[in-house]
């Protein structure tokens, strides 16, 4: 690998946008309704630690602090909590960011000088793509949860996020 090709590849796998298509959360939102509550689909690592803290059964633990649990032939075990929105952090509320394939590396007056085409196409959205966080819709549900699963959402994210981290210095790395 050259020089260059290093750098290009650190400066990609250093970029927020390609760490947040790779993060790991430790629940999906399947769905909000109107009432504002959300429907989330624990992450089965989530699942299993709850499991092994709780002298219960995990449906039985999360019905204990207050939360309604629902079971779905399709997204297995999934709780439902009050949920807030807010402007998605990535792409603030655009919907879209550019594709880091095209820009993580850093663009400089030289590169839009060099080709006036690719300076209006850069600035007229051409190179964008859907929002990896928000997939487009601007916004991110903010769920509301109770401190007994609070804790425990924050333990594994810190967790997924510290791997999260080593991998992507690896990959800046070439290994």
């Amino acid at each position: 690998m050259s020089r260059y090709e290093g750098l290009e590849r650190a400066n990609y796998y250093g970029d927020r946008r390609v760490a947040e298509s790779m993060r790991v959360r430790a629940y999906e939102v399947v769905d909000v309704d109107r009432n504002m509550r959300a429907r989330l689909k624990l992450h089965e690592s989530l699942v299993e630690s709850i499991e092994e803290e709780a002298s219960e059964p995990v449906e039985d633990y999360l019905r204990a602090c207050s939360i309604r649990v629902e079971n779905d032939d399709e997204h297995g075990l999934l709780v439902v909590v009050r949920s807030d929105f807010q402007v998605c952090p990535l792409c603030s509320g655009r919907g879209a960011v550019v594709d880091p394939n095209i820009d993580a590396g850093g663009l400089t007056r030289e590169d839009f000088d060099h080709d006036p085409q690719f300076e209006s196409d850069y600035f007229g959205g051409v190179f964008d793509m859907t929002c990896p966080t928000c997939d487009g819709l601007r916004v991110v549900p903010e769920p509301d949860l109770p401190n007994a699963l609070l804790a425990q959402v924050r333990a594994f994210e810190d967790d997924a996020d510290s791997f999260l981290s080593e991998q992507l210095a690896e990959l800046r790395f070439g290994c």
